[in-house]
């Protein structure tokens, strides 16, 4: 979505991220669409809406799968040109806006289900881009795999850790099934974890593989070896 907007005719607007599923329901009409003061409680004062924020540039609506079907009847009135009242307000307005919608979830099984609209899925899929799962991506990973490295042996102060051959392949052999973010993750920790200058393979937290799940989804046991690292690289020193 940002490659598409620096792209874009629309590059020096904004572009406004949205996580639909982190909205509260009771509160996305005005997160979209923005209040003014006294509408109800709490609002002290007037809140310009994802919409207004991005008039001219670009609303990215992320897990657009997850807003409410009342939501998603004011999304479409408003993609098909019409303006819109802010919570309290008696003035419509109107705002120039390119939408972008993702979703990890089959949109398709949500309209047979009765959880997202169809005319709004006509609406939003005018132009669709399937990204393929990192297993899929051939040299990508690869890439990847060095871009953070290295980015995570400069953020944790280990400039000289090197990924073992065998640590490589475990890497590029994996299936993925948390995509990017696992892969970053799964670095990341590694870089804590690895116990000289060399990261090797049980450092990465994957069970084998080809396995569905990760050592590291043990939060607590993780955690504990983690903190135990930290204060090892700290000699035992915990800042106030």
């Amino acid at each position: 979505a940002r490659a598409i907007h620096h792209g874009s005719l629309r590059s020096d607007r904004p572009m406004i991220s949205v996580n639909c599923a982190a909205i509260p329901k009771d509160l996305m009409e005005s997160q979209l669409f923005g209040h003014q003061a006294g509408s109800f409680t709490g609002a002290d004062r007037d809140h310009s809406g994802y919409f207004q924020q991005a008039d001219l540039g670009m609303l990215f609506l992320d897990e657009i799968g997850e807003l409410p079907l009342e939501g998603q009847a004011k999304l479409l009135r408003v993609l098909e040109g019409h303006p819109f009242l802010p919570v309290g307000a008696t003035k419509e307005i109107q705002v120039d806006v390119r939408v972008i919608a993702a979703t990890n979830q089959n949109i398709q099984d949500y309209v047979r289900d009765k959880k997202f609209r169809e005319d709004l899925f006509y609406r939003l899929s005018v132009f669709e881009l399937h990204i393929p799962p990192l297993r899929d991506r051939g040299d990508d990973i690869q890439r990847l795999i060095e871009f953070f490295l290295d980015h995570y042996r400069q953020e944790r102060g280990r400039p000289h850790l090197r990924l073992s051959d065998a640590a490589r392949s475990r890497l590029l052999e994996y299936h993925w099934p948390g995509n990017v973010r696992q892969l970053r993750n799964a670095l990341d920790s590694a870089v804590v974890l690895a116990d000289g200058e060399e990261i090797l393979p049980h450092d990465l937290g994957l069970r084998d593989s080809g396995g569905e799940q990760l050592d590291s989804l043990q939060i607590e046991h993780w955690e504990r070896k983690l903190i135990i690292e930290a204060l090892k690289r700290a000699a035992g020193s915990v800042p106030d």
